[in-house]
């Protein structure tokens, strides 16, 4: 019986040590922050939904706003949702680490822009 217990307690251990928290950014404080899934600039504007294409690559993914989506600067001002434009530099945080599968909906829960002025016109 012993052994099982120690196997168990070793398992749970393991398994905390190796959990790291998804922690969003906040308008008032990004430190610890986990890293955006999507980075780039707004391609696209018909809202709930903008098209964003991708920094590293040439794609462009389609992101979906909710009610819930928290939208602000990265000077922590809030953002209303007709206040994003075109040319917007944008760093995307999902539901979880990572892009959704494809074929999964895109609904974006941390929307930080790096301004309110577009970088391009």
């Amino acid at each position: 019986m012993r052994p099982v217990l120690v196997a168990v307690f070793a398992t749970v251990l393991l398994g905390a040590a190796c959990s790291v928290a998804y922690v969003l950014p906040q308008a008032d404080r990004r430190e610890g922050a986990a890293k955006p899934a999507l980075v780039g600039e707004i391609e696209r504007v018909d809202l709930p939904l903008i098209v964003i294409g991708a920094e590293e690559s040439s794609s462009e993914s389609q992101v979906t706003l909710s009610r819930d989506t928290k939208i602000f600067t990265t000077y922590g001002g809030y953002v209303a949702p007709d206040e994003l434009h075109e040319g917007q530099a944008v760093r995307v945080w999902f539901e979880r680490p990572g892009m959704p599968a494809p074929g999964e909906r895109a609904i974006a829960v941390v929307l930080m822009i790096e301004s309110l002025v577009p970088e391009r016109p």
